[in-house]
């Protein structure tokens, strides 16, 4: 699937990947580089989650008209860990701690 974003904004287009749970930094960088959350993009090319302390925070992101991304590794891991223990160890030693101990794990299960 392919989506055009050229014609998308009157801004900027900017492209990030491993935000890894790191919300205040992505902020900070946003900032930095003089974000117009009006009228800029972000790309996200995955792994929004996992290894920062504000997981929670980056998945606010999904939500907001300036944010759009790709399915990472991590997100993946999340999806399918919820049922597959193998993938579930692999995603527990690559930062996805934080989301087995969550009362209800399946916040993606309708990604």
């Amino acid at each position: 699937m392919f989506t055009r974003y050229l014609s998308h904004t009157q801004g900027h287009i900017f492209v990030v990947g491993d935000i890894h749970g790191c919300y205040s930094l992505l902020m900070q960088k946003l900032a930095e580089h003089n974000f117009d959350f009006d009228k800029d993009l972000l790309i996200s090319v995955g792994d929004l989650i996992d290894k920062g302390p504000e997981n929670i925070d980056c998945l606010t992101l999904i939500n907001q008209p300036w944010f759009t991304m790709v399915r990472g590794n991590h997100e993946e891991m999340c999806i399918i860990g919820q049922f597959d223990l193998r993938i579930r160890d692999i995603h527990l030693r690559n930062g996805g701690e934080w989301f087995y101990s969550m009362k209800s794990s399946r916040l993606f299960s309708e990604i």
